[in-house]
C-alpha cells in the first residue's frame, strides 16, 4: 500500500470517531507530505553534490529520505525536474531575504549595492560553484533543462529588478529608458567574470569585489541613480 492509500484508509477509519477529532486531524496529511517533499529535496541535494547527477540514483535518494519512488515521481516528475527543484530552493533560501529590502527605506543606490554584494557572495560560495558545475554538465545533455532553469533563476530576478526600476522611475529616483534592459545591465555588472574565474579555480576575493564596485559605479552614474527625488 502506498502513502496516499494509507491516507485514505485513515480517513475511512475516522468515521466512527468523535466529532471533535476530524478538525484536529485534517492538517496532518498536507503537513506530512510537505515534510516528505522537503526530506526528498534535502537528500537529493546532498547526493547530487556528492555523487553528481548520474551518480545520484532516485533509489538512493528515496532510501535516504524515506517514502517511495511513487511519491518522488508524484512530487517532481523525473530526476531532471528534481534537480531543478533543488537548485530553485537553494537560491530561494539564500536570496529570499533580498525581497525585504524594499521595506527598509533604502534609496536605489544603497539597495542595489547591498543586493550586488550579497548576490555575488552567494554565487561564489563553494556550494554555488559545485551547483554551477552540475548545472552546466546537465545543460550540455539537456538544453531544455537549461532554458527552464533560466526562467526559474535569472529571469525571475530580472523581472523583479525591472519592476522595481519602473517604480523608481515613477517616483523620480531613476531615469531608466528601458527597465528590463537596465536590469540586464545591472546583473551583468554584478556577476562579471567572477563565477568563471571561480570555476577555473582562480582566486577572486577582494579584487573581484573591487571590479564589481567599479562596474556598478559606472552603471549608477550612467543611469543617474539618486536616493532622493530629483
Amino acid at each position: 500500500m502506498n502513502e496516499r492509500d494509507s491516507g485514505k484508509t485513515g480517513e475511512g477509519a475516522g468515521q466512527g470517531a468523535t466529532p471533535n477529532a476530524a478538525p484536529n486531524a485534517a492538517p496532518a496529511e498536507p503537513m506530512r507530505l510537505k515534510e516528505r517533499r522537503q526530506a526528498m529535496l534535502d537528500a537529493a541535494e546532498a547526493l547530487f553534490l556528492d555523487k553528481g547527477f548520474e551518480g545520484a540514483t532516485l533509489g538512493a535518494i528515496v532510501a535516504r529520505s524515506g517514502g517511495s519512488l511513487a511519491t518522488l515521481y508524484e512530487f517532481f516528475g523525473n530526476k531532471t525536474e528534481l534537480l531543478r527543484a533543488v537548485v530553485s530552493r537553494w537560491q530561494e533560501e539564500e536570496l529570499g531575504d533580498l525581497r525585504n529590502l524594499g521595506a527598509a527605506g533604502l534609496g536605489p543606490r544603497a539597495m542595489l549595492e547591498i543586493v550586488a554584494g550579497r548576490y555575488l557572495a552567494f554565487l561564489l560560495t563553494p556550494k554555488s560553484i559545485a551547483f554551477l558545475r552540475l548545472i552546466i554538465a546537465r545543460c550540455l545533455v539537456d538544453p531544455q533543462f537549461g532554458r527552464a532553469l533560466h526562467a526559474d533563476l535569472r529571469q525571475k530576478m530580472l523581472d523583479g529588478l525591472a519592476e522595481r526600476f519602473a517604480r523608481w522611475n515613477a517616483d523620480g529616483l531613476t531615469r531608466f529608458d528601458d527597465p528590463m534592459a537596465a536590469a540586464e545591465q545591472y546583473l551583468a555588472c554584478v556577476v562579471g567574470e567572477e563565477p568563471v574565474l571561480a570555476l577555473l579555480g582562480l582566486e577572486t576575493g577582494e579584487p573581484g569585489i573591487r571590479r564589481m564596485r567599479d562596474r556598478l559605479a559606472l552603471f549608477f552614474d550612467w543611469h543617474g541613480l539618486r536616493d532622493d527625488p530629483a
